[in-house]
């Protein structure tokens, strides 16, 4: 259980730091974590 909270916040990590980047270059999000049948969408 503690490997996949690990990885979880590993993952977390990941995408806010991609988020700041996009962000820095300009990009604007109207969603985040967006879920539908197939998956997840990160960011939007």
């Amino acid at each position: 259980m503690l490997k996949k909270s690990r990885n979880i916040e590993f993952g977390a990590q990941g995408e806010a730091r991609v988020a700041q980047y996009l962000r820095d270059l300009g990009y604007e999000f109207i969603a985040k974590n967006w879920r539908i049948h197939a998956g997840e969408i990160d960011l939007i």
